[in-house]
């Protein structure tokens, strides 16, 4: 990780279709629904109506969410390609640290 460099000019975009289908699968969308449901919203609301309402609501904070990440990335996408080295070596220190205190329990 230290030692990657950036793409080079051109990028694989994908089509919107297929973007669309990832989300259906991805863990961590799948993990956020099924702890927000078991945990904050079925053992408080069961009639039909209310489970809509909150389906829309964290449909909507998702989308939020993920709005705001895209946007930080354009936004940093700049900074991080002009400064990739520095950054490269602080991610690569943090991921070793992380894994040290893991692995000794620090």
């Amino acid at each position: 990780m230290a030692r990657s460099k950036p793409d080079g000019g051109e990028s694989n975009q994908m089509s919107f279709m297929k973007v669309f289908l990832l989300e259906f699968v991805n863990v961590k969308i799948i993990l956020y629904a099924i702890t927000v449901y078991t945990g904050y919203v079925l053992p408080y609301e069961s009639s039909l109506g209310s489970l809509l309402i909150h389906a829309f609501c964290l449909t909507g904070i998702g989308d939020a969410g993920t709005v705001t990440w895209a946007a930080a990335g354009g936004v940093f996408q700049k900074l991080l390609k002009k400064y990739y080295r520095p950054f490269n070596i602080a991610m690569a220190l943090v991921l070793l640290w992380c894994a040290v205190s893991l692995a000794f329990d620090i």
